[in-house]
């Protein structure tokens, strides 16, 4: 039994390697808009070379705060999700008061009253998610609203 569930999560953490961010966005359908939003802000190529470490804060309604905007504002709009250089696990972030992100932008990670970890005003609802050039933590909502 230990032998096939070891052979199990082996075989996803393999197969999570063989991604890169955008791969990883592109698919998970409620991270769809956000890879979208990437795109259209061209920094795909950028999010896809595995030469660069990222720490991910993806929106799981970046239709919803994203699809407005365009130009520079959308540029620094998505940066604002995402640590250049960098793998935080939720431990690192957790440990964290501030964190720059790649717009230059200060996020604050915080606990709220039910002691779920918030970046900004945004939850993080699922964590430690692996890709071969980051680590992707989804968060519940955009930290724009």
């Amino acid at each position: 039994m230990f032998t096939i569930q070891f052979a199990v999560i082996a075989a996803c953490l393999l197969s999570a390697q063989g991604q890169n961010v955008m791969s990883f966005l592109d698919g998970k359908r409620d991270l769809r808009d956000f890879a979208r939003a990437i795109r259209r802000a061209n920094l795909d190529d950028e999010l896809s070379d595995t030469n660069t470490q990222w720490t991910v804060f993806a929106p799981d309604d970046a239709d919803r705060c994203l699809d407005r905007l365009s130009g520079s504002a959308l540029q620094d709009a998505v940066k604002s999700y995402f640590v250049k250089d960098s793998r935080l696990s939720f431990n690192d972030v957790d440990s964290l008061a501030t964190i720059e992100a790649w717009s230059g932008a200060q996020l604050e990670p915080k606990r709220n009253n039910k002691n779920q970890l918030r970046v900004n005003r945004a939850r993080i609802d699922k964590r430690n998610r692996n890709a071969n050039n980051a680590i992707i933590h989804i968060l519940t909502r955009c930290y724009q609203d």
